[in-house]
């Protein structure tokens, strides 16, 4: 059924001059066109395995793009799917470090962030969960090549000032400004997916096909 999905709804938008784009689990199941575009996000491998079969790549890896993720693990964060993912950990992510070949690489048009809205409560929310961090994967998909975090971390204060000026509501550096903290008895995060565990398997998973069950919570 994956297989006919795709390969269905992979003739429609190229017949009329549009693209597939679809997570790494679909380069097992066949159906793709030469046109389709594969978004990698569970780790990496996924991507290479379809840069080199041809295939243009967007790398989403869940760590570090995934903002559902705590931008700490304090305990006055606010609401998140899982464990944090921190600003130093996005300024650091380097798409063509673990690349095999630089002729496949060439398959990769960028980089993307992911932020799921299961538990965002509103708007302020998602964007005390996207800022700053969307900021330091704009250098990592913009830069050539980028000096250290704190440079970055210079250059961003100048920043925030700009989102302060719009009323961002942005997460500042020193941690969650009081009305930003998570209420009296709301859990930190929902364990629903195991961050931690899950990036121990994330190169097995992308060689065969779905995570195993036991990293998914019901």
């Amino acid at each position: 059924m994956r297989t006919w999905f795709t390969a269905h709804f992979a003739e429609f938008l190229n017949a009329r001059g549009r693209r597939l784009v679809g997570w790494d689990e679909i380069i097992h199941y066949g159906g793709l066109t030469p046109s389709s575009v594969i978004m990698s996000w569970r780790g990496e491998k996924g991507g290479m395995k379809a840069a080199q079969e041809g295939y243009d790549v967007l790398m989403a890896p869940v760590f570090p793009t995934y903002f559902d993720y705590a931008q700490d693990e304090g305990a006055d964060e606010p609401l998140s799917i899982g464990q944090s993912v921190l600003l130093e950990d996005v300024y650091a992510y380097e798409p063509s470090a673990r690349w095999p070949d630089k002729a496949s690489f060439e398959k990769v048009l960028g980089v993307q962030c992911q932020l799921w809205r299961e538990v965002i409560i509103d708007e302020a929310h998602l964007e005390y969960m996207a800022f700053p961090r969307v900021c330091a994967l704009a250098e990592v998909a913009w830069s050539e090549t980028r000096d250290d975090f704190a440079a970055f971390r210079q250059r961003l204060a100048h920043h925030l000032v700009r989102l302060d000026a719009y009323g961002v509501n942005y997460r500042p550096l020193a941690g969650p400004r009081p009305w930003q903290q998570r209420a009296a008895g709301r859990k930190a995060y929902q364990p629903r997916f195991n961050l931690n565990a899950a990036l121990a398997n994330m190169d097995q998973w992308a060689e065969s096909g779905e995570p195993p069950a036991e990293h998914l919570a019901d």
